[in-house]
């Protein structure tokens, strides 16, 4: 099941809880301007990376089909403004808020939710103008956000080896050493700058914007077959474009699809989030050099790798 899904499953889940609860301490009767309605509405505010919120939208449908599994099954979602009123929750895709068309009335017994899935140091916005409190809850990659949303771990699920002569076959196709996309060049995280000094002791590849190789996937046939690109790698340089806590993305995962090593550069706590000796983590290097000396070493050794 997609994160967002079930992001969405317990957002609404919490709010249906907090809509029956609000008609339940009352006597009964329902005031129009006050009290929730006993179905339970999701208003998204905002667009989503510039896209209207509507049934046309993969994220509007995604968040449909989580509702499917959702312990509450009476919960309703809309990007429909005149029912702000009516909603128990507002999400505000923090990227795409227009501080000039913020809601003008807002009901005391509503959520309004903060969700943004990029680091802080990628998004460019300052919340100084907006009032305390304005936000309750956190949808966000944050661990210690309200509603998680780990989108990445619920969509890349590894293969896991039932047999383990698996692996023979699957070193057999890796006939080339390590490989990058990137096509974000210049990020907070620097990494194109540790990409630079690693190709002086290695070979890398990089496909991208940054790179002299190209592999669009403009369809989702393309998009497989770049994938597939990676299984013929021993490492994937998995440098996220932010150093920032809990911030993982999709580059990873990507590596694992792939039975690739994941070369890992970022911010997050990754022995509690991947299984042991499963990835390598470049801050356990003295040097750009020490680590291209090591990837070698296990490039030269099946055993080690």
């Amino acid at each position: 099941m997609d994160n967002r899904q079930f992001s969405f499953g317990r957002l609404y889940q919490g709010q249906s809880q907090l809509a029956l609860a609000a008609l339940d301490n009352s006597t009964g009767q329902t005031e129009s301007k006050t009290a929730l309605p006993r179905q339970p509405l999701i208003l998204y505010w905002t667009k989503y990376y510039n896209h209207d919120f509507n049934s046309r939208q993969q994220i509007y449908q995604e968040a449909v089909h989580g509702l499917r599994s959702c312990p509450v099954n009476n919960c309703v979602i809309t990007s429909n403004r005149s029912m702000l009123n009516q909603s128990s929750a507002v999400i505000f895709h923090v990227r795409d808020m227009q501080w000039e068309k913020l809601p003008a009335y807002r009901d005391p017994q509503q959520y309004y939710v903060f969700h943004l899935l990029e680091s802080p140091r990628h998004t460019e916005m300052s919340l100084a103008s907006l009032a305390p409190g304005f936000f309750n809850l956190t949808f966000t990659y944050r661990l210690d956000s309200d509603i998680v949303a780990d989108t990445y771990f619920q969509n890349y699920k590894p293969p896991m080896w039932a047999d383990w002569s698996s692996f023979e076959e699957t070193l057999r196709v890796k006939t080339k050493l390590a490989v990058a996309f990137v096509s974000n060049c210049i990020t907070p995280s620097r990494r194109n700058l540790v990409l630079e000094e690693l190709r002086e002791y290695i070979a890398i590849d990089v496909y991208g914007r940054c790179g002299p190789l190209k592999c669009k996937p403009t369809s989702l046939r393309k998009e497989a077959a770049c994938d597939r690109l990676v299984s013929t790698y021993k490492f994937y340089l998995a440098f996220e474009n932010s150093v920032c806590r809990d911030y993982v993305t999709e580059k990873v995962h990507r590596a694992y699809a792939q039975d690739t090593v994941p070369v890992i550069l970022g911010g997050a706590n990754y022995t509690a989030l991947f299984p042991p000796n499963s990835f390598i983590n470049i801050w356990d290097f003295p040097s750009a050099k020490a680590l291209a000396e090591h990837l070698l070493f296990l490039s030269a050794s099946s055993a080690a790798y």
